[in-house]
């Protein structure tokens, strides 16, 4: 008998504390946020799958290994400038350039952000609130205000890491971009002209400005700067823009309107 009691309270127990985890579900969201956290909600789910595939292809170019982006780089030289000329020439990898490219919030992910930022900080003056009146109410010893003002406490913090949580494929394509980038550019070394390398023939456009960037690039920043940029091998990330090309004739020549070096 008493065997078979002990065991019944055990049974008992277990199912109390079954009971109360399957009732312990997500504090519902603050009415005062459930309508704009929806709309944010609705938005990133549209953009999502823009972002899941350019986080995919930028981890593909992030597994390139450092031989495998010297091997691009190389190939893009030979295609832009031929075979010939190539050696003389220093073109951001493809890849690189995509990782680049993406390490930065386009603007529309730079606007989303912005209004995921508004509402944390929105959420954080309604927290600030509520906590006050916690504390009033832990003063006061009314434990029934203390356990409700506990659980809106709570529910505000769950609307911060919902909203935080929205544009994460964003953030982390651009720390695993940043990061391969940052990885790449510390195996690189700085190289020396070749003496008898010339720049000629640049057109003043935009493809002339690139050719002219690729002709320094990795170049010793402390020697040939192009910005604040003043040591180890020059990469352009601090680039003054006013490199410009200019063309030099004997007479009058009549403007084309194609005299720009810059991007």
């Amino acid at each position: 008998g008493e065997a078979v009691l002990r065991a019944r309270t055990r049974l008992s127990l277990c199912v109390m504390t079954a009971s109360r985890k399957k009732q312990k579900v997500a504090d519902p969201v603050p009415a005062a946020f459930a309508e704009r956290l929806a709309e944010l909600r609705q938005r990133a789910a549209e953009r999502e799958p823009g972002w899941l595939a350019l986080l995919a292809e930028v981890k593909k170019a992030a597994e390139l290994s450092d031989e495998s982006l010297h091997a691009e780089g190389r190939r893009e030289a030979e295609r832009r400038y031929g075979s010939a000329s190539a050696a003389h020439f220093w073109p951001e990898p493809p890849s690189v350039a995509l990782l680049i490219e993406q390490s930065v919030r386009t603007e529309g992910e730079v606007a989303f952000a912005a209004e995921l930022d508004a509402i944390c900080v929105d959420v954080g003056d309604a927290k600030a609130a509520q906590l006050a009146r916690l504390q009033q109410a832990k003063a006061a010893a009314d434990i029934d205000a203390v356990r409700e003002l506990g659980r809106g406490l709570g529910a505000l913090h769950a609307v911060v890491g919902a909203a935080r949580a929205l544009d994460q494929p964003v953030r982390d394509r651009i720390q695993v971009a940043s990061r391969r980038i940052e990885a790449y550019r510390a195996s690189r070394t700085v190289r020396q002209l070749d003496a008898r390398a010339r720049l000629v023939d640049v057109p003043p456009t935009h493809a002339g400005y690139r050719q002219v960037l690729d002709f320094y690039r990795l170049t010793d920043a402390g020697s040939l700067s192009f910005g604040r940029t003043l040591q180890g091998p020059q990469f352009f990330t601090d680039v003054r823009r006013n490199v410009a090309i200019l063309h030099a004739t004997r007479g009058p020549r009549a403007s084309g309107g194609s005299e720009e070096g810059g991007e």
